[in-house]
C-alpha cells in the first residue's frame, strides 16, 4: 500500500505569474512532498500501520461486526495507555485539543473522539494530529481505533524566531511586489519537509511562518488570485514556497509529511 502528496514542484524559480500551484525558492531547502509506502503489522491484537521510516500513522483496536464482543473490553481507555507507542525526546508534548460525542447509527452505543495535536517548547508542529475513535460502554469508553499523521520526534529545533511576524509579511508582500498588510494572517509552526534521496527519505525540520494575504471575511486574496499563501523559514527569512489557497485550504499542508 501506498500513499502520495505533493506539496511541491521540483527546486527551481518560478514567477508567481506561472500555471504551477507551487513555486520553490531557488536555494530549495527540500522538497515539501511525501511519498511512502505503508505496511501493516499484528502487535497485542492491534493493527498497527506504519510508514517505511517505521512511524505510526493509523491504529486499529476493534472492528465492529468483525471482532468479538468481548475484544472490546479489552481495548484501551485512554491515549495515555498508548502514549509509549510514541517516544518523544524532552520538550514534545502531545495535547488534548478537543472532544465529540454522537450515537453510531444504529443507536446500539455512543461514539466518542478526542483530537490530539504536537507542540514542541509551546510551538504547534504541524504534522501530527491525532484523532482517536471510542465505543461507550458499560464498562467506560474503550479506544477502536486512532487515524494519526506520523509523529516526528524534534529534537534540534530553536523555536524561538529570529524574524518577526511583520518581517514574514514584508517577504511576502515583496515577493508579491504590492504592499504589506498588517492584518494578513500569520502562524508560527514547526514543520516537516521530505524528500526521497537514494531511495532514502530525507527529513528537515523547520520553523515556519505561514502567510496568507486570504484576509478573514473575504473570499480569496485581494492582491494576487495565483498566490495566496506563503511558507517562510523564521530563522532565517528565507522564502520556502508559495501556493494557491485551493493546494492548501485543507489538511494538507499538515498532512503526513
Amino acid at each position: 500500500m501506498s500513499a502520495l502528496l505533493t506539496l511541491a514542484i521540483g527546486t527551481g524559480s518560478c514567477s508567481k505569474d506561472d500555471d504551477e500551484d507551487i513555486v520553490i525558492d531557488p536555494d530549495g531547502i527540500i522538497d515539501y512532498q511525501f511519498s511512502e509506502d505503508l505496511h501493516t503489522e499484528k502487535v497485542d491484537g492491534c493493527t498497527i500501520t506504519r510508514d517505511e521510516s517505521g512511524r505510526i500513522v493509523r491504529l486499529e483496536y476493534y472492528v465492529a461486526g468483525t471482532d468479538p464482543e468481548e475484544k472490546l473490553y479489552s481495548c484501551p481507555s485512554s491515549f495515555d495507555e498508548i502514549k509509549h507507542l510514541f517516544p518523544m525526546s524532552e520538550g514534545n508534548e502531545i495535547r488534548l485539543e478537543g472532544t465529540t460525542e454522537w450515537e453510531t447509527p444504529n443507536g446500539e452505543r455512543n461514539e466518542y473522539s478526542e483530537l490530539y495535536q504536537h507542540y514542541y517548547k509551546g510551538v504547534l508542529v504541524d504534522g501530527f494530529i491525532s484523532q482517536v475513535f471510542y465505543f461507550i460502554t458499560p464498562e467506560g469508553k474503550r479506544m477502536i481505533r486512532a487515524n494519526t499523521q506520523a509523529f516526528f520526534d524534534i529534537k534540534d529545533v530553536n523555536p524561538v524566531p529570529a524574524i518577526s511576524e511583520q518581517k514574514a509579511r514584508q517577504i511576502f508582500a515583496d515577493y508579491l511586489k504590492t504592499e504589506r498588510n498588517d492584518n494578513w494572517p500569520c502562524k508560527l509552526s514547526i514543520k516537516e519537509y521530505s524528500t526521497r534521496k537514494d531511495d532514502t527519505v530525507v527529513r528537515k525540520h523547520i520553523l515556519v511562518y505561514d502567510v496568507t494575504n486570504d484576509i478573514p471575511g473575504t473570499w480569496f486574496c485581494k492582491t494576487n488570485m495565483a498566490i495566496s499563501y506563503a511558507q517562510i523559514d523564521a530563522q532565517t527569512g528565507h522564502f520556502i514556497a508559495a501556493g494557491k489557497y485551493a493546494a492548501f485550504n485543507s489538511e494538507l499542508d499538515t498532512a503526513l509529511q
